[in-house]
């Protein structure tokens, strides 16, 4: 082989090599972690407070009621927007997720992020937001929406979880960012912590599920690594 066509092709292949295996570490990792168990002693209730996972396919978001028989619990309390109550206060339920400002902000009109915004979200630590919408009909179960139950004191924890995940103003209300979002029944808020390969909307929701105690896994890159633990004749039906 010529000197000079080997000085070009030895880096390069040295290159596909660590970027391989960088792809099965991360592989080996989401595996791993997803099939690691927390909270193992859970025992679902037969009944309780009503919520949802929901994904797109690779983005999992929580809805929840949006009221509540304790007004600390119910989301137009929380938010305390006057715009929002008078507009959705008759909705049923709240979609809650927490992602990257720029791989929203590039989904509008159904596309998908281009090259540049997801290498960005995925290799360097960016803002984060949370996106949230307002529902009135009752989620379908289905192969991408599970259906939970939770005890009062776990639904408790799940919301202050959630809460938590908002940035907040000087006066303590939390910082709305953009809205409408992508539709007239959303917003965007500005949100807590920053995303980043190891923490996902995906790791996200995880989270907030084991926070609450409910079973989860350890770590959960992807949208299935939080539904596969739910998948259940209970959850089927």
């Amino acid at each position: 082989m010529h000197p000079i066509r080997r000085y070009f092709i030895r880096p390069v292949l040295k290159t596909l090599l660590v970027f391989s295996a960088c792809i099965l570490l991360y592989v080996a990792y989401a595996f791993i972690g997803t099939i690691i168990p927390v909270n193992t002693a859970y025992q679902a209730p037969v009944s309780g407070t009503t919520i949802y996972v929901r994904s797109n396919g690779f983005h999992t978001d929580l809805i929840l009621p949006m009221h509540h028989t304790d007004s600390t619990l119910d989301w137009m309390h929380i938010l305390n927007n006057d715009s929002l109550r008078e507009r959705f206060n008759q909705r049923a339920w709240i979609a809650l997720g927490w992602g990257d400002e720029g791989f929203y902000f590039d989904s509008y009109n159904g596309k998908f992020p281009d090259a540049s915004t997801t290498a960005n979200a995925i290799f360097w630590p960016t803002h984060a937001l949370m996106h949230v919408e307002f529902i009135q009909q009752r989620p379908k179960i289905g192969e991408q929406i599970i259906q939970l139950h939770l005890r009062d004191s776990e639904y408790r924890k799940l919301c202050a979880a959630i809460q938590h995940s908002f940035s907040r103003q000087p006066n303590g209300f939390f910082s709305l960012r953009k809205e409408p979002g992508y539709y007239y029944n959303d917003v965007f808020y500005d949100a807590e912590n920053q995303y980043h390969l190891f923490s996902t909307c995906n790791h996200w929701t995880n989270d907030v599920l084991k926070q609450a105690g409910l079973k989860a896994s350890l770590t959960a890159p992807f949208d299935r690594s939080v539904l596969w633990r739910f998948r259940s004749p209970e959850t089927e039906n």
